[in-house]
C-alpha cells in the first residue's frame, strides 16, 4: 500500500485520514494499555480507502517495539471500534509502521550538534 510520491492524496483521503487519526488517538488514550509516549504522526489511506497505514513514534526503541506488537495484536479490535465510531461504507484495514520523519530529524540534530559542524559554523561567522 505505498503511495507514489507524485500522487498526492485527495481531499477526501486527507479528511478521512484526519478523522481516523483523531478517533484512533482517542481510543488509544481511553484504553490506557499503550505507552503515554506513543504518538500517531500520520494516517495515509490507499486510493480506494480500504487500507490505512498509521505511522507511529515512541520515545525509546523498547517502547516502540512493545507498542507496535500491542497495536498489531489489537488491530482487529481497533478496527471494530473505529467502525462503530465512523460513518464510512468500509472501515479501512489498519497497519502500523514507524514514522521515518522522527528518525531523520534526530539524525540531522546529531549532525548539527557534532563538533565538526560547530567548527565550520564558527569559521563562517564574522
Amino acid at each position: 500500500m505505498t503511495v507514489p510520491a507524485s500522487k498526492k492524496p485527495s481531499h477526501r483521503q486527507r479528511r478521512v485520514g484526519a478523522t481516523i487519526h483523531r478517533a484512533l488517538a482517542d481510543l488509544l488514550r481511553r484504553r490506557g494499555t499503550f505507552s503515554a509516549r506513543l504518538t500517531i504522526s500520520e494516517v495515509r489511506l490507499s486510493a480506494d480507502m480500504r487500507y490505512a497505514r498509521i505511522f507511529i513514534h515512541a520515545e525509546g526503541p523498547d517502547d516502540f517495539a512493545r507498542n507496535l506488537e500491542a497495536l498489531a495484536a489489537a488491530r482487529k479490535d481497533l478496527q471494530k471500534a473505529l467502525a462503530r465510531l465512523l460513518k464510512l461504507r468500509f472501515t479501512p484495514i489498519l497497519s502500523f509502521a514507524a514514522d521515518p520523519h522522527f528518525e531523520r530529524a534526530q539524525r540531522l540534530e546529531r549532525i548539527l550538534q557534532s563538533p565538526k559542524v560547530a567548527a565550520d559554523l564558527a569559521k563562517s561567522q564574522p
